[in-house]
């Protein structure tokens, strides 16, 4: 299977990565930062995006069968719609997209209205060590077992340290 991953590269990301291609996952990282930290691995490719265009997005998305978005590339509408228009024209069904400062309700209203199988996973006050509650490495984990994952499909999902009362 062939993920294309979108985000920055930080500690999520680079958790995410690393289970992805423990997996077997072949996995293409489309990031804006230019980055020398990831390993290089005969399944990753990465690739320096300071500019996604649709035409980059689409080319991108050659083979894919699962999108990963990190919360700081949907920032804006435009980037959204593009998004779904690619995966529909290149007939890609999985978008996982983590969401953290932007809000949820607004992309899941947006993604409802595409027949994409969406699952929005919403992390909250992740810790880097996990004796101190969800860390950052669980969520990406959690993020790998959703691309085979049915249950939270067309839904939105809270990843959390904190207890709510």
């Amino acid at each position: 299977m062939k993920l294309l991953v979108m985000g920055q590269a930080a500690k999520t990301e680079h958790h995410f990565l690393r289970n992805a291609l423990h997996v077997g996952y072949k996995t293409v990282f489309l990031t804006p930062e230019s980055t020398e930290a990831l390993r290089p691995h005969h399944n990753l490719i990465v690739r320096y995006q300071p500019l996604l265009t649709h035409d980059r997005l689409s080319a991108a998305m050659q083979g894919v069968q699962v999108v990963v978005v990190m919360a700081r590339f949907f920032k804006n509408r435009k980037l959204i719609q593009s998004v779904t228009q690619c995966m529909l024209a290149h007939d890609i069904r999985r978008l996982i997209v983590v969401a953290d400062e932007l809000d949820q309700s607004k992309l899941a209203a947006q993604l409802r209205t595409t027949s994409l199988d969406w699952t929005i996973i919403q992390n909250y006050e992740l810790k880097d060590d996990a004796t101190l509650g969800v860390s950052r490495a669980d969520l990406a984990t959690f993020m790998v077992n959703q691309i085979t994952e049915v249950m939270h499909v067309r839904s939105s999902v809270l990843v959390t340290s904190r207890l709510f009362s």
